[in-house]
């Protein structure tokens, strides 16, 4: 299952190349619309909530999961602010 966390990052970094944006041509379709799948689920969970659950990120020593509350809600701003400063050039938009 998908987590907040890694969508998030993947969806800023799709976005920074140039993907997930109506408006942005991109080279290759499949990366395009990846990162418009990863942006609408991002949508979605903001919207449902899921944005505020933590997933395990990964190991500490000794094989403990580790999660970290913040990094759902910081990646996933990050993310969108990242899309909207994209689509929305315009000063006034």
């Amino acid at each position: 299952m998908s987590s907040v966390e890694e969508t998030a990052v993947a969806v800023e970094a799709l976005i920074s190349a140039g993907a997930g944006l109506a408006s942005e041509p991109v080279q290759d379709d499949r990366v395009g619309a990846a990162g418009e799948a990863g942006l609408t689920w991002l949508v979605e969970a903001v919207e449902s909530g899921r944005h505020r659950e933590a997933g395990p990120i990964g190991f500490y020593f000794a094989k403990l999961w580790y999660y970290e509350r913040l990094y759902p809600l910081v990646f996933t701003v990050s993310a969108l602010g990242r899309a909207v400063r994209r689509r929305c050039r315009d000063p006034d938009c």
